[in-house]
This record gives structure tokens, C-alpha cells and sequence, in this order.
């Protein structure tokens, strides 16, 4: 008699490959990144230095997206990124284009929030996700607050 397990590891990774969700194609029926609304990873906007932004009670979180096209397409080293001007208490967090959680930055109050981590454009072949990461801002009490968001390649 054949063993089961072979066929049955073979399902459950054959099944995996559809749970992420697809954020960059556009065929998919996900939006492009909307400027009017950055409040869910698909309507991320494109994250520039100096971004600013607000959070309130209706709108406790903000989504951006870096990707290598949009830096350097070939760039590979240390990113850091840094929530800074609070007049409130936020949190940083950082995602692979999986929507993998890579690093995270939630100190209390208005201190800066400072995220550093390895940055790799050619982590795959796709111009789309080549270097995707995606980056969250979110409120902590849901107090009106501004920010503003650093990027930095050393």
C-alpha cells in the first residue's frame, strides 16, 4: 500500500498558492493606487519622502506602497523609514508584497516611529512587485493627527 502523505502534502501546498492576495495586477480587478483614498492596501498610494498626512476617527489608517521601479530598480541595502511630526500617537509597520508583517515601529506617544530594514529591487523578476513593500500608518487612540513619512537608502 502507498503511503497518503505525499499526495496529501502535495493538496495542501498546490491549495497555498491562492492565499495571498494578488496587489499588483491590475487585471485582477484591483485598483491602481488612488490618491483619494489610501485607506486598504489596494488603494495604497505611492510613497514619496516628505509625505504628509492625517488620521481621525473615520479614517484610522493610511496605506503606501514603495516599489523598485519607483526608487531604483536596482537598488539593494539598508531603507529606513520614519513616521515623524505626530501630534498624536501612531504606529509604522512594514509588509512584503505578500502582505507579510517584516517590521514594525510602535513606540508610545509623538516620540518618531523608525522602521530599518534590507531593501532588495531584485528580490524578484516581476517589474510590478520587483522590491514591493507595503507600508501602514495607523492611529493608536483614533485622535485627529497629522504625520509625516521619511524614506532613506544608506
Amino acid at each position: 500500500m502507498k503511503p497518503l502523505i505525499p499526495v496529501f502534502a502535495s493538496l495542501i501546498l498546490a491549495g497555498c498558492a491562492d492565499t495571498y492576495p494578488d496587489i499588483t495586477n491590475n487585471s485582477s480587478g484591483v485598483p491602481d493606487p488612488d490618491p483619494a483614498s489610501n485607506d486598504t492596501f489596494f488603494n495604497a498610494d505611492y510613497m514619496d519622502d516628505g509625505d504628509t498626512g492625517t488620521l481621525g476617527p473615520d479614517d484610522r489608517q493610511d496605506y503606501y506602497r514603495l516599489a523598485g521601479s519607483r526608487f531604483e530598480s536596482s537598488y539593494n541595502g539598508t531603507l529606513t523609514i520614519s513616521l515623524t511630526n505626530m501630534n498624536g500617537n501612531a504606529d509604522l509597520e512594514v509588509f512584503d508584497h505578500n502582505l507579510n508583517l517584516l517590521s514594525w515601529s510602535r513606540t508610545e506617544g509623538t516620540a518618531d516611529e523608525v522602521v530599518t530594514l534590507w531593501y532588495d529591487a531584485s528580490r524578484n523578476t516581476d517589474p510590478d512587485s520587483r522590491g514591493l513593500h507595503m507600508v501602514k500608518v495607523s492611529s493608536v487612540d483614533g485622535n485627529n493627527m497629522n504625520y509625516t513619512l521619511r524614506i532613506s537608502f544608506n
